[in-house]
């Protein structure tokens, strides 16, 4: 038995297509705002060119909460897996007691 909660590493791609999404989407707000001359292809290239610039200066910081969730789950199940022992334990122990007292 493992933990019993969803996958979060699609909420995590989900959260990251979101973030450059949002980042092409202030490139456009700002060249339409400080360089409305620039449209089109040329408008395009350069904020795709940005976007993915300013994603990998900043990727680190999710591949590490993508590596964060990854430990997270393992040492949950860590805990999960110790507690059934624990409780197997003490179901034979509970047995034992319950055979001496009849």
């Amino acid at each position: 038995m493992g933990l019993d909660y969803k996958y979060t590493c699609p909420d995590i791609d989900n959260s990251i297509n979101k973030f450059k999404d949002d980042i092409s989407n202030y490139l456009s707000d700002m060249i339409d705002d400080c360089s409305p001359m620039l449209k089109g292809k040329q408008k395009d290239i350069f904020i795709k060119s940005y976007t993915r610039y300013i994603y990998k200066s900043l990727e680190t910081n999710f591949e590490f909460v993508r590596l964060l969730n990854k430990d997270l789950r393992e040492e949950a199940n860590i805990q999960i897996n110790n507690m059934k022992s624990e409780l197997e334990k003490r179901d034979v122990i509970i047995a034992e007691y319950e055979l001496q007292t009849k």
